[in-house]
């Protein structure tokens, strides 16, 4: 990031800081959205259902990524949480998977490891194009959540919306 600020004519030690205070800038969004997410997880009852929806970060800002999904969830009256309202960075998987190097798919097999160990959270996993590491992905997530009940969603541009509101109020049921 230097390099491409000293390329751009810009001093070393001013990118450097711009750098840092960015990186701090992030980590400040992190922790409120944890905290927001705390809050919420602190407020609900005993047999309350909050849905968590895993994703990649560009996902659940895109609407065309997400089809809506977010919004469909709280219109039928549920909490929803997203990956980045858990503590899921904190959690270490080196040694249960060692070469799992990329760091979307680390926070979401994270992410599916709170869902599974908390009471109240339930797991609607939105992959797109279903391609890449979504494929190995996919199975390392079932894995995970084990017997726990979680609504998978693939989309891609061909997915009709109108399936998605089917798939999501069959899982709702």
């Amino acid at each position: 990031m230097i390099d491409i600020g000293v390329s751009l004519g810009k001093n070393k030690a001013v990118c450097g800081k711009v750098l840092i205070s960015g990186a701090m800038a992030v980590r400040k969004h992190s922790a409120a959205l944890e905290k927001k997410g705390a809050a919420l997880l602190d407020s609900i009852g005993s047999d309350e259902k909050v849905l968590v929806l895993i994703t990649r970060t560009y996902g659940i800002e895109d609407p065309i990524l997400n089809m809506g999904i977010p919004e469909i969830l709280l219109e039928k009256g549920y909490k929803v949480l997203t990956l980045s309202h858990l503590p899921a960075h904190d959690l270490d998987l080196t040694d249960e998977y060692p070469d799992l190097y990329w760091p979307f798919g680390q926070h979401i097999i994270s992410g599916a490891k709170m869902v599974k160990n908390h009471p109240n959270l339930y797991a609607v996993y939105l992959t797109n194009h279903g391609c890449g590491p979504d494929t190995m992905l996919s199975h390392l997530f079932k894995k995970e959540m084990g017997d726990k009940p979680y609504l998978s969603i693939e989309v891609d541009e061909h997915f009709s919306k109108v399936g998605v509101i089917t798939r999501i109020e069959a899982f709702l049921n």
